[in-house]
């Protein structure tokens, strides 16, 4: 059995996602935005991320997330970096250029995200809404900030949970076998983006899963097609820790550092970000001697 037909599109989205694309990419310009500070060797370029890129595009591998060659890494999840190394192979190393690419990727990726909200809002409240929440979304100068401002993963994983949760509310009645596929390989993508979105997997399983019952639906076998599709996209990076790091490092291996940031003697329920290694120069030196593993731990 086919997924439920409600899929058409709107004829208003042919001006409306161009206008928003072309709205943030002119913010770009406007604002300045592919100006990025070359403070600290530009390393407002991406953070972290702008590093492990550096690092790919000049042929050294996934690693070093902070200055200089500290071998393989896993501080970052892979998919946004890899990214950021082809278009910095392409257009330059921390280059204006390659900040307006890099933004207007963001911004398109933005823009997208009108589908699914739209398909979403259709699918649980009605029509109106779902123009009303399309039209908020796509032109929501606070989405914008976003996109144009921050070079990372911030456009990418809300466009890959919108689609989730759209295929999720589809699989409540979905017979057939592709949606089960397609939301396992989508779930591991947005993983490999950003891992805070394994803590929604439980949620919304459960959730596909009651809702299926109350139907009289089989789950089971769906699940386990979907599962093995899931671990099956996410194995190559587990194999390549792995092999790296000569241990199992799942996704990320900087829990260690994100802990000690809101936690400790100094802690007072806010972030401490003066503990991070590029604003720390102690704690630099100590990432440098002692490897990434052994400091995630210390």
């Amino acid at each position: 059995m086919a997924p439920p037909t409600r899929t058409a599109l709107p004829r208003f989205f042919l001006w409306l996602l161009p206008l928003s694309f072309l709205l943030q990419v002119a913010a770009i310009g406007l604002l300045h935005q592919y100006r990025v500070r070359p403070g600290n060797d530009h390393f407002e370029f991406g953070w972290e991320m702008g590093r492990v890129a550096r690092s790919i595009a000049e042929g050294h591998g996934f690693s070093s997330p902070y200055d200089g060659n500290t071998g393989p890494t896993a501080w970052e999840p892979p998919i946004y970096p890899y990214i950021m190394a082809g278009v910095f192979k392409v257009f330059g190393i921390y280059s204006q250029l390659s900040a307006w690419v890099l933004l207007s990727i963001n911004s398109l990726l933005a823009t997208l995200t009108t589908i699914p909200i739209l398909l979403i809002a259709r699918r649980t409240f009605s029509k109106r809404i779902a123009v009303w929440s399309a039209y908020a979304w796509a032109l929501n100068p606070y989405v914008w900030y976003w996109s144009i401002h921050w070079l990372w993963d911030t456009t990418f994983t809300p466009l890959i949970l919108a689609l989730i949760f759209l295929i999720a509310l589809e699989l409540q009645e979905w017979r057939g076998i592709p949606g089960w596929i397609l939301f396992g390989a989508l779930y591991a993508i947005g993983v490999l983006a950003n891992p805070t979105t394994l803590l929604f997997l439980p949620f919304c399983g459960l959730w596909i899963w009651r809702q299926r019952y109350q139907r009289g639906l089989p789950s089971l076998g769906r699940v386990a097609i979907s599962s093995l599709v899931f671990f099956a996209v996410l194995s190559p990076w587990v194999i390549r820790n792995y092999e790296v790091f000569g241990r199992f490092v799942f996704l990320r291996d900087d829990f260690g550092l994100q802990f000690r940031l809101g936690n400790g003697p100094y802690a007072d329920g806010m972030l401490m970000p003066y503990l991070q290694p590029n604003l720390n120069s102690i704690e630099l030196t100590r990432f440098q001697r002692m490897g990434e593993l052994a400091y995630a731990e210390s």
